[in-house]
């Protein structure tokens, strides 16, 4: 057996399907990483998307209030400013699953942010000549995942709006599970698809070589 075996390996049949598998193999992990990349950037620019329409409304629901809030001052039905905006974007804060954390701010001055923000200051980078600025940072204090933010600054106004992205990472981890998961399988089959298709296309080669030796002996 161990005779026979050493004989195998050393056939050209044998370096086929091992030359076949390779190639397969390498296909498999090239289409796996390219497939991973195009998953996460889908998945990031889907998040971007969200988060700057929410932004943005944001902005609109308080700069179109006409509510002087430079100047605001208690009355009966609110007592701050951060209730005054609370009650402007109510719908839009409530409504979209993508605005975790929330902060607006009206010349530099904070007059909003959300409770899970626990009166802590969101500081990013001063927006770009477009007025929009996409990030990622950490805040052990706000999540233990990296968090994914837009900046919007228009006029007086910066509204920021950011959410986590373990939910991203989490269908990120699936899919990496699902690929080491099913990678075995397609190895599986890489061998015996390179054993098939070596065999063929030497089949003819073995008859030209057995009828030269019929001939030969």
């Amino acid at each position: 057996m161990k005779l026979n075996l050493g004989k195998y390996v050393k056939t050209t049949r044998f370096k086929t399907t091992l030359w076949y598998t390779a190639i397969f193999l390498l296909l498999e992990c090239v289409m796996g990483i390219l497939i991973y990349v195009f998953f996460r950037l889908a998945l990031y620019k889907e998040l971007d998307i969200s988060l700057t329409k929410q932004a943005d409304n944001i902005y609109h629901l308080v700069a179109e209030s006409k509510v002087d809030l430079n100047n605001f001052k208690p009355d009966s039905i609110y007592s701050s400013a951060d209730e005054l905006v609370y009650d402007l974007i109510f719908e839009a804060v409530t409504f979209n699953p993508n605005n975790t954390f929330v902060q607006v701010s009206l010349d530099n001055k904070i007059i909003f942010s959300t409770a899970n923000l626990y009166k802590k200051q969101i500081n990013l980078p001063l927006s770009t000549a477009a007025n929009v600025k996409l990030l990622t940072f950490k805040d052990p204090i706000l999540s233990d995942h990296p968090i994914r933010a837009v900046s919007l600054a228009k006029g007086e106004y910066r509204i920021i709006v950011a959410f986590p992205v373990l939910m991203i990472n989490q269908m990120l981890d699936k899919f990496v599970e699902l690929y080491f998961f099913i990678a075995p399988l397609f190895l599986f089959l890489s061998i015996i698809g390179g054993a098939l298709i070596s065999y063929k296309s030497l089949s003819r080669i073995d008859k030209i070589i057995k009828k030269t030796d019929e001939i030969t002996t």
